[in-house]
């Protein structure tokens, strides 16, 4: 819907810079006319009245074709535009299906402490790679993203509740973490999932839903963070 103001929008715009073009070609025509006229008459020669429909009639044309290459640059303008806005949406087309949120809790089979959990989502149709999710906040005085969990003192807090996966593929999963120790009074959890898509490029959802392409791989990301491996993959529950 909103594409579609905006292009009715661009539409109006358009046909307004049209007007304006064909009435100042008009004026150019009319200035140049009163020109000729005004200085023929103060230097005494004839006007050449039978010359003048000729003279008008070039200097229209000479309007009509700045008009002409005034609209084709700005439809090229305009083209350009729109190739680079399909660009950014195929870039887009996977990598806005996959997102992440708080999951249900479960008790650990092992050892009998609480799991949490983080639901994953692929509505796309393909599976994406090297992903790892992990729990923030998003209320409360704590990490509200994967890089306030990297920067704690090791330790304080040794992990973040994240977990890496090798791949995951269209529909809906779960995985669980570690729960966290020391949760603050009145946080609300959410999560963030890094990943790689089909084309390569790496991208993290934040927990805000904000999307954003790294300039690393999802591991990359967190060796740099100071989280190296190795890494306990885990493969996601599919969610029914």
């Amino acid at each position: 819907m909103l594409k579609r103001f905006q292009a009715t929008g661009a539409r109006i715009v358009n046909a307004s810079r049209h007007n304006v073009l064909v009435k100042f070609a008009a004026l150019v025509v009319l200035v140049a006319l009163a020109v000729y006229l005004l200085t023929s008459a103060a230097n005494g020669h004839d006007l050449g009245w039978g010359d003048i429909p000729t003279w008008v009639t070039g200097a229209g044309t000479v309007g009509a074709l700045f008009v002409a290459f005034y609209q084709i640059g700005q439809e090229r303008k305009r083209r350009i535009e729109q190739e680079a806005e399909d660009r950014q949406e195929r870039r887009l087309a996977q990598a806005r299906l996959i997102a992440a949120w708080e999951g249900i809790s479960r008790a650990s089979p092992v050892d009998g402490r609480e799991r949490l959990g983080i639901q994953l989502v692929n509505g796309s149709a393909e599976p994406v790679y090297s992903l790892f999710a992990c729990l923030v906040f998003i209320q409360g005085a704590a990490p509200h993203k994967i890089e306030d969990w990297l920067g704690h003192d090791r330790s304080q807090r040794p992990y973040p509740p994240f977990a890496v996966l090798p791949l995951l593929p269209p529909g809906r999963w779960s995985v669980t973490v570690r729960s966290v120790p020391d949760h603050p009074m009145q946080g609300r959890y959410g999560a963030e999932v890094a990943f790689t898509d089909r084309a390569g490029r790496h991208w993290i959802r934040r927990a805000t839903g904000g999307l954003e392409e790294l300039d690393a791989s999802p591991i990359e990301f967190l060796n740099r963070g100071g989280l190296a491996g190795p890494y306990d993959w885990v493969a996601p529950t599919p969610e029914t």
